[in-house]
């Protein structure tokens, strides 16, 4: 497989999982692994606090939660 498809299959993975989940949490994911990848963000201009206050907004806390309410 190619970058390009591999990228491809990488997005639309978090995009079924945020689609079942979490509807932001694709976009977390593709700020960090796809648009920094690509140039469209880079980490820096994200910040590693709003990139850590986004892994905890969108992936601890509803995983929290839903272990919480089962």
């Amino acid at each position: 497989m190619n970058s390009l498809s591999c990228t491809l299959l990488i997005f639309f993975l978090f995009l079924l999982f945020s689609y079942y989940h979490h509807f932001t949490l694709y976009i977390t994911l593709f700020d960090l692994l796809i648009g920094a990848r690509f140039g469209l963000r880079t980490l820096k201009e994200i910040g590693k606090k709003n990139v850590v206050m986004n892994i905890r907004d969108h992936i601890v806390e509803p995983i929290e939660l839903s272990l919480f309410l089962r």
